[in-house]
């Protein structure tokens, strides 16, 4: 959750936590551990309910994944 950040800024802030991970190493118990993250981005629709609009960035984050993961879709 961003408050008063626009769709556009948190795409922008999600995108830049991705590259920051993708572009960090883990290390655990000696073994480097290369991670990524996959982002589902959308607005507070406030005719919707609260579930309703985690259910939307849910399925976001599953296009994400499915489409190759390691990106942000909005």
């Amino acid at each position: 959750m961003l408050p008063d950040c626009s769709l556009e800024d948190a795409a922008a802030v999600s995108e830049n936590a991705r590259k920051t991970v993708m572009d960090s190493v883990c290390v655990f118990e000696g073994t480097e551990i290369k991670m990524t993250m996959s982002f589902g981005c959308t607005e507070i629709d406030l005719s919707l309910s609260a579930e309703d609009n985690i259910k939307s960035a849910d399925e976001k984050l599953y296009t994400a994944k499915q489409t190759g993961r390691n990106r942000v879709i909005v």
